[in-house]
């Protein structure tokens, strides 16, 4: 029987939007259909809004990383190591340092002050298995701008996938990148995939959302899969259109919150073209984009996935079953 694996991702950029009413609306709709998702974060982000992180955590989310700040990742492979490390690093340290202090909304700003003087210089005395029941195995590049460097890097570091390629890029682009595709059950399969073509392909579903119905054949046969970057390194390739396009975009359709079913019909359309077995569908829903006003288009698709054969995965639990 065909089996679609869905991963509902949203990235956390710098943490202003994404307060404690944001995540929650977000994550009521989620509980509903008893679905975790995966949230990459930076280190900026966690490291002023931790009461924030631990509240996602709190909920059985998993949390990735999304670079130190907020920066495309271009620099050499030494650069980006150095960063990736400190991305780390500053997590798993603000992690630790929250699970050792009780948080409360009632703190005095003397007292929040002194809270964060303190995280800034404890040290993590378990490196590596951050406190709060986290490790860090993934990675999405900031605007998804990186280059081949970050692949070497992430392995570097001991990441082990990378979610910042995207699926129309694999297909229509050039050059040619030579990739090992791995099914669900990690066997292996030798195919080529091409990188990288940019935002066409959204702007053709567009011609969906205005009920034209172009389906594309490419998308029918496509094999979306985990595949292997290098030998330490999977990479878990996102599905466009993402919500910044359907909502923010100048180029895109430029959605209302009135009009917000239109993107789950969007999502729905796109999953019903890769219903095939072992095919991976990963969707960008920022927390911050979505909530509360948009999240009747995802409860939408989440609602009409209800009928298919389909499973809800964390990124996370999607490299551990290939391991």
């Amino acid at each position: 029987m065909m089996t679609t694996t869905v991963c509902i991702t949203g990235d956390i950029d710098y943490g202003k939007l994404e307060d404690k009413n944001c995540l929650s609306s977000y994550f009521a709709i989620l509980n509903k259909f008893d679905i975790k998702m995966t949230i990459p974060v930076t280190a900026e982000a966690v490291k002023d809004y931790p009461e924030r992180i631990r509240y996602i955590i709190k909920y059985g989310h998993e949390i990735a990383g999304h670079g130190d700040v907020h920066t495309a990742f271009y620099g050499s492979t030494h650069d980006q190591i150095k960063r990736l490390q400190s991305m780390i690093d500053i997590i798993y340290e603000i992690l630790e340092a929250v699970s050792q202090f009780k948080i409360t909304t009632k703190r005095s700003p003397q007292r929040a002050l002194d809270w964060k003087i303190s995280i800034r210089f404890r040290k993590i005395s378990n490196y590596g298995t951050a406190s709060l029941g986290v490790k860090i195995m993934g990675f999405r590049a900031p605007w998804l701008q990186h280059n081949e460097n970050t692949y070497v890097a992430l392995g570097g570091v001991g990441l082990m996938y990378d979610s910042s390629m995207v699926k129309n890029e694999l297909m229509f682009g050039s050059p040619t990148l030579r990739r090992r595709d791995l099914n669900i059950e990690g066997r292996y399969a030798t195919l080529t995939g091409k990188m990288p073509f940019g935002n066409k392909i959204a702007l053709d579903f567009y011609k969906i959302a205005r009920g034209k119905r172009v389906v594309f054949k490419a998308y029918k046969k496509a094999f979306v899969r985990p595949f292997l970057l290098n030998n330490d390194v999977v990479e878990l390739p996102i599905t466009n259109p993402d919500d910044w396009y359907l909502i923010s975009n100048q180029k895109g359709p430029l959605y209302k919150p009135e009009e917000c079913e239109e993107i789950g019909k969007i999502w729905l359309e796109i999953f019903r073209l890769m219903q095939r077995s072992k095919n991976l569908f990963v969707i960008q829903a920022h927390p911050g984009r979505m909530s509360p006003d948009y999240l009747d288009g995802l409860k939408y698709f989440l609602e009409s996935t209800k009928d298919f054969n389909v499973t809800f995965k964390r990124l996370d639990e999607v490299v551990q079953e290939l391991s």
